[in-house]
């Protein structure tokens, strides 16, 4: 059996080989001629090129030595396929050639060797899909990153030149409240002027503020419950001035079929009105301007309205149409030289608009007018009107004497000083921020007013060092920033408030009643006394009772306000009141019903920041005053 494998090899390996003698000369001399039949009267090296190509490495083959060529695809003559060749020297110089014919064995294997190069190629270029792919990624990321820094620039330069504007404007607006009640018939026209001048630089300020965050998405819409018909006839007034100037006629038609009372965002619907009839007014010189607003879709709680602006001006272009929307461009260059403008407003619109989830739609015909159409939702809501309780004219400052400025513009310095004198307020001005900090701990001052952009330390970096230590001074921030107080840090038993600029004093004024409250004694305990009237142990249980249940109830407050959630806000101010008022002075009493007042008649959650902050401040002096109070009447707790 063995013998007979053995032969079968050697049959098959003999059809497959040849074995020649060549000559110094290239002649055969010797052939088994099982692959081809080499002739033997002409050299090999003119036949066969591959050998011609060899004959000088013959000659330097030294004898016994051999060369190795596998899998070498060439022509023997008749005989065409892939061949190993094996060249052995001999004594003589004559060369012993070995061939294989491989041309079976490589035929069967292409197609299997093929497929395996062709998944090889795959998964070469699956990888390098997945490595462009990842760098793709990359390059995205590093897209997005600079974008966001880009943007981050944009926002702090906004930030920053809107600060220096605000600073003469404050000023400017400052000065103006002040004189204001000893102006006369004569100076009343300037004063008016100066007024609608600091007005108009003051929107153009916002406008580029705000086209900024619109576009780092940094605004957020504020729900509440509004009266449409108000919101409509302050529009107008604030147009019928200079819609009289003009001799136009001004007017608003309202859908009586409309709720009464909505709920969305007031302020950012005044802002797209404001910029459509301030743009219609701006562009019409003969005519009437309307303003119509109507029902449009009505379905369970919720309504969609119509706002239409309609004037008869001087119309838009095709061309100009393709335009108005892009930031700082205007329809033509004429509008610019004419009317003014920083081409921002209709931008802003169509961007407040888009964040509404409304729509807008516009027909315009130069010389015949131009028609605006705003669809916007909101939420049917059922509330009275919202009377802002704590704002008064007539404040009583009890605790707040004397108050440290830091501020470095002289005129700024000028305005905050009147004004306190007005109230009653001595005031002394440090100009840079370590300057405020060596005087911070002067006893004679119950206030700090900071400005952000003080030289050297900053305001609120004067206000990290007074946390670190431990300096709990109330401290009211001026800054042209509108998102400033979003940075302030936390400060444990104190407030900080943070005045926008330009200064409005009826503003000013609720921060510093809010800071007389918390000025007021913490705690004042003669209703506990009387009830208890004697009985240390029922005074002490009564004490324990407010320190377990007090903070749980500032809690609900404080989640209620985080979820803007009015209902709660004012149910959990309710339940919470009368276990306050138990220790409280008379005048955090007077306070607390005054503020849950203000939230039982409105459904806007965000202007009770600062109240609730005084809450919370308060509080933390309360608890830290009746714990001492409690272990005096009670040792053993």
């Amino acid at each position: 059996m063995k013998e007979n494998i053995e032969n079968a090899k050697l049959e098959y390996f003999h059809k497959r080989s040849q074995y020649i003698v060549l000559d110094a000369d290239g002649k055969v001399t010797s052939s088994c001629n099982t692959i081809f039949s080499p002739p033997t009267d002409i050299s090999l090296y003119t036949l066969i090129p591959f050998l011609e190509g060899m004959q000088s490495s013959f000659v330097a083959l030294e004898p016994g030595k051999n060369l190795r060529f596998l899998c070498i695809q060439t022509k023997l003559l008749d005989a065409e396929g892939y061949f190993n060749f094996i060249f052995k020297k001999q004594e003589g110089g004559s060369i012993i050639w070995f061939i294989y014919d491989f041309t079976e064995f490589y035929t069967y294997l292409l197609p299997w060797q093929q497929e395996r190069n062709e998944r090889a190629i795959e998964s070469e270029q699956l990888k390098l899909q997945r490595k462009a792919d990842a760098l793709e990624k990359q390059l995205l990321q590093y897209q997005n990153r600079e974008l966001q820094r880009i943007q981050e620039m944009k926002t702090v330069f906004f930030s920053q030149v809107s600060h220096e504007i605000r600073t003469p404007l404050h000023s400017l607006v400052g000065l103006i409240n002040l004189i204001e009640p000893y102006n006369t018939p004569k100076s009343r026209t300037y004063i008016e002027a100066m007024r609608s001048v600091s007005h108009h630089l003051s929107s153009i300020i916002n406008d580029v503020l705000d086209l900024s965050k619109l576009d780092a998405g940094e605004i957020q819409l504020n729900t509440y419950a509004f009266s449409l018909r108000e919101t409509a006839e302050k529009l107008v007034h604030a147009f019928l001035f200079q819609s009289q100037e003009k001799q136009l006629k001004l007017y608003y038609e309202l859908d009586p079929a409309l709720p009464t009372y909505l709920q969305g965002d007031e302020v950012r619907l005044s802002q797209i009105l404001y910029n459509l009839l301030g743009n219609a007014i701006k562009f019409t010189s003969e005519g009437e301007v309307q303003l119509k607003i109507s029902m449009q879709k009505k379905e369970d709680e919720r309504v969609r309205v119509s706002f239409e602006v309609i004037d008869s001006g001087i119309g838009i272009s095709e061309e100009g149409m393709q335009k108005i929307f892009t930031p700082f461009v205007q329809a033509n260059n004429d509008i610019h030289r004419y009317y003014g403008g920083t081409g921002l407003g209709l931008s802003i619109v169509q961007k407040l608009i888009q964040l509404m989830e409304g729509e807008l739609q516009v027909e315009s015909k130069e010389g015949v007018g131009t028609h605006m159409k705003v669809s916007l939702p909101f939420r049917i809501a059922e509330v009275v009107e919202d009377q802002d309780i704590l704002q008064q004219k007539d404040v009583e400052l009890r605790h707040i004497k004397h108050a440290l400025i830091g501020e470095d513009d002289l005129m700024n310095q000028k305005v905050l000083r009147l004004f306190l004198q007005q109230k009653g307020i001595e005031s002394t001005v440090e100009e840079n921020g370590a300057e405020v900090l060596k005087s911070a701990y002067d006893k004679t001052y119950e206030l700090l007013i900071l400005d952000y952009q003080m030289p050297g330390l900053n305001g609120l970096e004067v206000i990290e060092r007074l946390n670190q230590e431990g300096n709990q001074k109330p401290v009211i921030l001026l800054s042209g920033n509108l998102q400033m107080s979003q940075q302030l840090p936390e400060r444990s038993g104190s407030l900080t408030f943070v005045l926008n600029k330009p200064l409005q004093p009826e503003v000013l004024l609720h921060k510093l009643q809010l800071i007389d409250y918390f000025l007021e004694p913490a705690i004042d305990l003669q209703y506990l006394h009387k009830i208890t009237d004697g009985n240390h142990e029922l005074f002490a249980d009564l004490l324990s009772t407010f320190l377990q249940q007090a903070p749980q109830e500032l809690r609900k407050i404080k989640k209620a306000y985080a979820a803007e959630d009015i209902a709660a806000l004012y149910k959990a101010v309710h339940k919470a009141k009368p276990g306050f008022q138990c220790i409280c002075s008379p005048r955090m009493k007077s306070f607390l019903n005054l503020f849950e007042t203000k939230i039982e008649k409105s459904l806007r959650t965000e202007q009770y920041a600062d109240d609730i902050q005084l809450i919370n401040c308060w509080l933390e002096r309360a608890i830290s005053e009746a714990k001492l109070q409690q272990t005096q009447y009670s040792p053993k707790l």
